[in-house]
């Protein structure tokens, strides 16, 4: 967008918008039954009342590093794999390259699926600003899911609920159904996410939820999330935990262990071949609910290396 766009000259902006896409808005996911192609199980994405599919298709730098064909390819499989959540965000690569991946590809699919990004500006007018660039890159005219992007301790919280802070904004997207939803997401500190989660009225947390049991997010973030019926979506489930190694488990084992926990909906994970996604989608397929092995989660070896050189955004 170039220069501010105001509240008014938006609102009519979408209320044009709104003629191709009403009907998107209102619509609830269903299951199999309405999608010949779905095959992964779907859950309702707690106070929101849709249902996404438990294995979402994350946009992060595993997408980012892929050529274009094989981006869309990636993408095109999702989609006919029975994935309807798909995660992205502003900050994912140079010059929001996951977002136009993503808008090469999505659009068409766009009343199939379930669209998410985020802005890591924490002012009403950069979300703004962002918010309409990402719509831009992702072409479409509106998304299901805006997110303030990674929480962390050093966040003023009380700042984002006043009229210039970017939870103001969110606010007032929601208000003019350029967004469905809104939330917020990160992986650094549990008792953030908890304070974030008690003070404001989100609709959805992306949070860091794995066996290695990360930072606590499980214990300390994720009941909160439960108790304000948030709909839950985990990231961060493998990472280096994944092998055959000590303080390792197999991926099925992982993801299962992460899909038990309660209220949480659907897994984001990052998949860099067909080959991945098709095991991921196999393994989504077959999951059966607090089927978990347990002993075979012992002794998994904490993430301290997240963040550090060599770090992958995604984590399956």
């Amino acid at each position: 967008m170039k220069g501010k766009r105001t509240d008014t000259s938006r609102r009519e902006f979408l209320l044009t918008a709104a003629a191709g896409t009403a009907a998107l808005g209102l619509t609830r996911m269903t299951g199999a039954a309405d999608d010949k192609t779905a095959r992964i199980p779907r859950r309702v994405l707690g106070k929101t009342g849709v249902e996404v599919s438990i294995l979402g298709f994350g946009g992060g730098s595993r997408l980012t590093m892929s050529k274009d064909e094989e981006a869309a390819a990636l993408l095109e499989r999702a989609v006919a794999s029975g994935v309807t959540y798909f995660d992205t965000s502003s900050t994912y690569g140079p010059d929001r390259r996951s977002e136009k991946v993503y808008g090469a590809t999505l659009p068409k699919y766009r009343k199939q699926i379930f669209l998410a990004t985020k802005t890591g500006d924490r002012t009403y007018d950069g979300a703004m600003r962002s918010f309409d660039e990402s719509l831009k890159c992702l072409k479409v005219d509106t998304v299901d899911l805006f997110q303030i992007h990674s929480a962390v301790p050093s966040d003023d919280l009380a700042a984002w609920d006043k009229p210039a802070g970017a939870y103001t904004a969110l606010r007032k997207l929601k208000e003019q159904k350029a967004t469905r939803f809104i939330g917020f997401s990160g992986h650094t500190q549990a008792e953030t996410h908890r304070q974030v989660i008690e003070t404001f009225d989100f609709d959805t947390v992306l949070m860091a939820l794995n066996a290695a049991k990360h930072r606590q997010f499980g214990e300390i973030a994720l009941p909160a999330a439960v108790k304000k019926d948030m709909g839950v979506i985990a990231m961060k489930v493998a990472r280096d935990i994944v092998g055959s190694g000590p303080g390792q488990a197999k991926i099925g084992d992982l993801l299962a262990s992460t899909w038990s926990l309660p209220g949480v909906a659907a897994i984001v994970s990052g998949m860099e071949s067909i080959a991945q996604l098709d095991e991921n989608v196999r393994l989504a397929t077959a999951y059966v609910p607090d089927a978990v092995k347990a002993a075979s989660l012992e002794g998994l070896s904490p993430q301290a290396c997240w963040m550090q050189p060599g770090y992958r955004d995604e984590c399956v």
